[in-house]
């Protein structure tokens, strides 16, 4: 049997003219299991970026959704389908939602086109590392310096600019330092609306304001994307090669591992809770242990006959079925998913045993005034349309996802380590500088 495992970019997501987030999973078989790290690919480059929570949920939603939606209908739908569809249903529509997110909004093009011109690429501001940010604040504040300016980029954001490259280095100062202040960020949106205000005509510093200098779009397209350290060439779109950062990329991704595999081994002991919960074997109870415990987990009752009772709407298209289960001289309520046949014989029935609810119709205007089931009443209901089967599979199946996350974990830092030996190895021949 093949074992098919590594890493692989998901979650593709604000692709625009080359460019885009992407999060890199540990896999099994192709399904995400463990995240990496998040990036922003240029082209053929890429850089590390913190941990992108829509990217990170795009990965999962898209491959790893549809896949544990078909492991319920598959598990779960020879017990009940409408218990597998209701399950699988929100997990599919998550799929598909999350496949909207692949391609930039339109209504945001502009300002990646600003993004582009400023920082050399689309990526958001808020997205850089820090290093990257800082590296992109001094290249820009250096070239506003350069200009000589008389007013400031605010001043810009107000009253408009004097060109183009006015424009676009004013606009990302201003985004930049809205990432800590969002007064500066929406300066920069008024920039990318064109929502200045004239000035009056003297001897200021916006007497020469350039024609036109309020649309945006030309002004793009009048402004080269400025010489910022990073901003790599977009050539034409391949398979991006992922460019480490040093010892800090190397740290992040390690942190980002354990923290996908720390909530995988959550979600994995609790589906082994849930399965174990619900693989108890049921205890065989008689009328006189039922008048003696009013609360069990898992039950087994031998009915002499079976017998329909009731059906209560609660006027949203919900029914609660409920029969009567004969137990010598004793009536026991039971829920079931449909109610069985008029004369039904003896039958075992399994579920979890529960107090009477006071507050349902079936039981203020049925069972308790009934006369003739009076002194046959039992004070309990027999829960047998709980899904314990199914539980057990839903509980089994994030049992594995955790211990899949453990294997995928172990594969990944068995390569890691052998990769630095390779390193070390050729280093030490001379093939490798350092």
């Amino acid at each position: 049997m093949f074992v098919i495992f590594g890493t692989r970019p998901y979650g593709r997501i604000d692709d625009h003219d080359g460019e885009h987030q992407v999060t890199r999973f540990g896999h099994l078989w192709y399904v995400p299991i463990i995240p990496l790290g998040s990036y922003w690919v240029m082209g053929e480059a890429a850089v590390e970026t913190p941990l992108r929570a829509k990217s990170l949920l795009a990965g999962y939603a898209r491959v790893t959704a549809p896949a544990v939606a078909g492991l319920l209908l598959v598990g779960i739908g020879p017990f009940s389908i409408g218990a597998a569809l209701l399950c699988a249903a929100p997990l599919l529509v998550l799929s598909a939602l999350a496949w909207t997110w692949r391609a930039l909004p339109a209504s945001q093009h502009r300002r990646s086109d600003f993004n582009r011109a400023a920082f050399g690429t689309r990526c958001e501001p808020r997205f850089m590392p820090a290093g990257l940010r800082a590296e992109v604040k001094a290249e820009l504040e250096r070239l506003w310096d350069a200009r000589k300016p008389s007013k400031s980029p605010n001043d810009v954001a107000d009253h408009g600019a004097t060109d183009a490259n006015e424009a676009v280095i004013a606009y990302g100062l201003l985004r930049l330092a809205g990432v800590e202040h969002a007064a500066e960020d929406a300066a920069a949106d008024r920039i990318l609306d064109g929502a200045q205000e004239p000035t009056a005509v003297g001897d200021g510093p916006y007497r020469t304001a350039m024609p036109g200098a309020a649309d945006p779009v030309a002004l793009v397209d009048a402004a080269a994307p400025l010489s910022v350290p990073g901003a790599p060439p977009l050539p034409p779109a391949t398979p991006p090669t992922y460019v480490p950062r040093g010892k800090d990329d190397a740290r992040n991704t390690l942190h980002n591992a354990r923290l996908g595999l720390a909530v995988a081994t959550v979600l994995g002991l609790g589906g082994a809770g849930l399965y174990l919960k619900y693989s108890t074997a049921p205890v065989v109870m008689t009328a006189a242990d039922i008048q003696r415990v009013t609360y069990a987990d898992a039950v087994r009752v031998h009915c002499d006959a079976f017998e329909p009772a009731w059906t209560e709407s609660n006027g949203r298209g919900e029914e609660t079925q409920i029969a009567l289960c004969l137990l010598g001289d004793k009536v026991l309520p039971v829920k079931v998913n449909a109610l069985p046949p008029s004369g039904t014989g003896a039958t075992v029935l399994e579920g979890s045993l529960q107090p009477l609810p006071s507050t349902e119709r079936w039981v203020t205007e049925g069972y308790t005034v009934e006369p003739e089931l009076a002194p046959a009443r039992l004070n309990s209901v027999l829960d047998a349309a709980s899904h314990r089967a199914a539980i057990r599979i839903v509980g089994a199946i994030f049992a594995v996802l955790g211990g899949v996350a453990w294997v995928v974990y172990g594969f990944w830092r068995h390569n890691v380590r052998l990769t630095k030996k390779r390193m070390a190895a050729r280093a030490a021949r001379g093939t490798v500088r350092a």
